[in-house]
């Protein structure tokens, strides 16, 4: 099952399974952000950032598919998660 990995500044923070409805504070560079995990998907559901750039990303859960909070040092990328049928974009 996948997994989504968040990350501060470069250095892991915690792993956790998209599996497991849950909310995770994730202290950033500018505050705390809160990644949102329900229906086997992850979403930035709020952020400290004036721009909140993070939260337009929407529900991910392809592997390799990622949030970034760049103000905030955060990023959240999916590990094990489902393949994409889509291989490129034209």
């Amino acid at each position: 099952n996948g997994e989504a990995v968040v990350l501060i500044e470069g250095e892991e923070y915690g792993r956790y399974p998209l599996s497991k409805d849950q909310t995770v504070d994730i202290p950033g560079l500018l505050g705390t952000n809160v990644l949102t995990i329900e229906n086997e998907s992850a979403h930035m559901s709020m952020a400290v950032c004036p721009d909140k750039i993070c939260m337009e990303f929407g529900k991910i859960h392809y592997n390799t598919e990622m949030i970034v909070c760049r103000p905030g040092s955060i990023v959240v990328i999916i590990e094990n998660g489902d393949t994409s049928e889509l291989d490129a974009v034209q």
